[in-house]
């Protein structure tokens, strides 16, 4: 099943975020990742869906060409892994030409469809440049059952400004910025456990401060309360 979102593009102890959590609304869950699941390779994860008449949504961020080597059961195990933490879809990053996207992609909405699990496509501009229009309006006549064009006007706006700045502790300013200057449109606030890239081909190599990031960032999501979090790494 495929749910289109238009965009653009503890560590600690864990008592005290419980109950600042469980005290403020929202479900605490918790599960552990093996390596190459979508949440990063920890021992415990955290995620948070809060109940109120308007629920809040999360998703998480998808790299669809790392999986070319997944079978059946990896991919139906990370979604039920997804699916016991609360996390209500993916959003399957793809670049364009990507030979993996071919085989990789049927299969993804296979084993969601059997586990009734959200998707949605992520088109990456940036991994190999712009996607040609015919192939996007291809997937979207293949997987999904309506389309609505809206003039360019996007519904939603989603910030990667998900990491501190050097060696200073995260704050909200971005996020409060989209926000504010939204004006009452869903707003989608990342959030991210810690950013590592080691890609010589990319001229990309640096870590970035993690700490209490993803604690920290959940308190945040508290306070600000948007409309969609997607969860990033």
């Amino acid at each position: 099943m495929l749910t289109l979102v238009r965009y653009i593009s503890c560590n600690r102890t864990a008592c005290a975020p419980a109950r600042a959590l469980l005290n403020s609304g929202y479900w605490l869950f918790q599960t552990s990742a093996k390596p190459g699941a979508v949440l990063p390779r920890v021992d415990l994860t955290m995620s948070a869906i809060r109940w109120s008449v308007q629920a809040r949504t999360v998703f998480a961020y998808f790299i669809l060409s790392n999986t070319a080597g997944y079978t059946s059961d990896d991919r139906k195990t990370e979604i039920q892994l997804t699916l016991d933490t609360h996390i209500d879809a993916f959003a399957l990053n793809m670049a364009a030409g990507e030979s993996t996207t071919t085989t990789s992609l049927p299969n993804a909405f296979a084993a969601a469809q059997k586990l009734k699990f959200h998707l949605f496509f992520l088109f990456d501009y940036a991994g190999n440049g712009p996607w040609d229009k015919n192939d996007v309006v291809s997937l979207l006549g293949q997987y999904v059952t309506a389309v609505a064009l809206a003039d360019g006007v996007a519904d939603s706006l989603f910030s990667w400004a998900a990491w501190p700045n050097g060696p200073n502790d995260m704050n909200t300013y971005v996020d409060a910025s989209y926000i504010q200057y939204l004006d009452k449109k869903p707003y989608m606030m990342p959030i991210s456990p810690w950013f590592f890239t080691n890609m010589p081909g990319y001229d990309k190599n640096w870590l970035w401060r993690g700490d209490d990031l993803w604690y920290t960032q959940w308190e945040q999501a508290l306070y600000l309360a948007p409309e969609f979090i997607k969860i990033i790494s």
